[in-house]
């Protein structure tokens, strides 16, 4: 198979950061480094960048090799897209190949031109980063964000029950119909200290409550995307169990997430890989990369 020093004759290694990018040429012959310039990780900066890559390229073969692709590259390597030049992500590096070297932006930027220069064509990593996927990207982050809330609060007021006396019977983990009635609860006359308890485990009990309400909209949306861009996924017999015991993506929650926002009727909380009921859940990880085969 054809490797990229084959088939181009420059290119150009992005390394990318919050406040500028740094930029490499090399020839693809033999990795010499041929130009080098820094820009602004500003729309305006960017559009230079992308000015600057296309001058440089001219009438050549050229690779844009970006490093973060789907994160502060995202600007440039869109930009570069549009303009018609093809984008690829940097090869993985090995510590010892960096072993001795000096690091800077400049020299990354070379790196990364450099680790591809022996990768098959066909091999070569391309984003994949449209808007729809990016949705899916952000939902999926968004879930696990808000499972791992859901689970400190469960956590915390299961923690406040057991310890406080407030009439709430916590020797098992908490049942769905003890988190509404806490939700409930109105102020009374007692003590101060009392009176903070309560409060605080109505808050807690409320936000519970909230967060299921957005687990199941989140659930929505996700859905909506996967059946528009990755249809094949719905039916997958782990998507099918993942949808309907309303899995969280990095850690879950058997209550809250399901598509009613009720679930079973205990509480439970865990990180990492896991499972409700028995079901195996999809990471956000393997998830992400589940979806990204849709096209």
């Amino acid at each position: 198979m054809p490797i990229v020093a084959d088939n181009y004759e420059i290119v150009i290694g992005v390394d990318t950061h919050a406040a500028a990018h740094a930029l490499c040429v090399v020839a693809a012959a033999t990795g010499a480094v041929q130009d080098k310039a820094s820009f602004p990780a500003s729309p305006a900066g960017l559009d230079r960048a992308r000015t600057w890559i296309a001058h440089r390229a001219g009438q050549q073969a050229a690779l844009v090799v970006i490093e973060g692709i789907g994160s502060y590259g995202a600007g440039l390597s869109d930009r570069v897209l549009a303009a018609g030049f093809p984008v690829a992500e940097p090869s993985v590096m090995g510590s010892a190949d960096r072993r001795g070297v000096g690091k800077t932006d400049d020299l990354d930027a070379a790196r990364i031109a450099r680790s591809v220069l022996s990768v098959d064509i066909d091999r070569l990593r391309r984003p994949r980063a449209d808007g729809s996927r990016v949705a899916m990207r952000v939902l999926v982050v968004a879930r696990e964000q808000m499972t791992c809330e859901r689970t400190r609060a469960v956590n915390a007021l299961t923690a406040l029950v057991r310890t406080v006396e407030l009439g709430v019977d916590a020797r098992k983990s908490l049942a769905y119909s003890q988190i509404k009635e806490i939700a409930t609860w109105r102020a009374r006359s007692e003590d101060a200290t009392t009176a903070t308890y309560r409060a605080e485990a109505v808050r807690l009990a409320k936000r519970i409550r909230a967060l299921d309400a957005e687990l199941v909209d989140n659930r929505k949306s996700l859905d909506a995307l996967v059946k528009t861009n990755a249809p094949e996924l719905i039916g997958l017999n782990r998507w099918t169990q993942h949808s309907r015991s309303g899995g969280c993506c990095g850690s879950s929650i058997g209550l809250g997430a399901g598509s009613n926002g009720q679930g079973s009727d205990e509480v439970t909380g865990s990180t990492g890989p896991s499972s409700v009921e028995g079901t195996a859940v999809l990471g956000a990880d393997q998830y992400w990369q589940a979806s990204s085969r849709g096209s």
